[in-house]
Formats: C-alpha cells, structure tokens, sequence
C-alpha cells in the first residue's frame, strides 16, 4: 500500500519529523514552516496538523504514509496549488501498489460547483485507480466542499462520542463518519 497525505507545512526543517516528506508545494517563503505565519501572537490554526494526520493514519493502517506539505500554515490552499501538489504525488507514487490518498481539506466555490482543474485531477487519478479520502470540512453545513464532494472521492465527516461531531459538514454526499474528536496522535520525542 502506498499512502500519501496532502496538507500543512509542521514548523522546522523536514528533517526533524518522522514521516518522509515530499516537496514543499507551497510558497517557499521562509513563514512556510513559521509557528506564526501571520503575526497575530497565536500559533497558527494548522499548526501541525499535517504530521497529526499523518501520524493518525500511520497508527491506524500500520503503512507508513507520506506527507506533501502544500497548504500554507494558516490551513490555506487554492485549487491550483492542490492540482500541483496532486500531480507531484501521482509522479512519486508506486503504480503497482494500492494508492491511497488522504486530503484533509476542503473549501468551498463560489457558485457550489468544483474547480474544473481539480475536478479533472482527481478524475483522472481516481480513474488510475486511487482511493482517494477527503475531509467533509468543519463549518457544521450540508453546503458541498471540495473536493470531497467530487464523485468517487470518499468524502469523511466527525464523530464526537456516537453523534456527529457540532462542527462537521453533512448531507447525503458525506460517505462515512470518523473520529474526530478528542482524538491522540503520537508525538515525536526529541
């Protein structure tokens, strides 16, 4: 099984981590692996939140995942972004294996309709044979969020204890629920 996790840039040089990482896809600039991008005092809202994903479902599979660190450390990514990031994953990825893909973003167009690009990549890459997951979003809405809406994908909402989660988008095009509350990762020891 090859599995790859698009998402945040973690604060600190790759090397630092455990997980292998792929090209940074984002910026580059030197606040793409800052604590505070924008300099509100806060530490960003994204924080880590791509090695945290990727630790989930490297202890829930037991296969060790990849991360590609496209969005910026706000949580942000545009749809063209995301189709660089996605087509980089398709050249790194192992054809003859199971390829899975978590995306744990999601956004919204808008006229509700997805991005033609995006729509086409992950046509394309679902149609090559990835499974591909995406996170339903956090904004407690039926409205539909890309790309986890996209026909094909496996689009996840949250769970909090057995109910969904307040936060978790939902309707008739989320497939599955998960945990997604009061969830432990593992934690790098330095």
């Amino acid at each position: 099984v090859d599995v790859h996790v698009i998402d945040v840039a973690d604060p600190g040089p790759p090397t630092t981590r455990s997980h292998p990482t792929g090209e940074l896809t984002g910026t580059g600039d030197e606040d793409a692996r800052s604590v505070d991008s924008n300099d509100d005092r806060w530490a960003d809202p994204a924080l880590c939140h791509g090695s945290f994903v990727t630790s989930i479902v490297e202890i829930g599979s037991g296969v060790r995942a990849t991360i590609w660190e496209a969005s910026d450390p706000l949580g942000d990514i545009d749809d063209t972004s995301l189709v660089t990031a996605l087509k980089a994953v398709v050249v790194a990825s192992k054809p003859a294996m199971v390829r899975i893909l978590n995306l744990s973003l999601s956004g919204y167009n808008e006229d509700d309709h997805p991005n033609e690009l995006l729509a086409g990549q992950i046509a394309a890459m679902i149609g090559d044979g990835w499974v591909i997951v995406a996170a339903a979003g956090n904004n407690a809405s039926c409205r539909l969020a890309w790309p986890a809406a996209l026909p094909g994908v496996v689009a996840v909402g949250a769970l909090s204890d057995f109910a969904p989660a307040w936060f978790s988008n939902y309707g008739p095009w989320v497939d599955v629920s998960a945990p997604g509350v009061d969830v432990i990762r593992r934690f790098a020891v330095a």
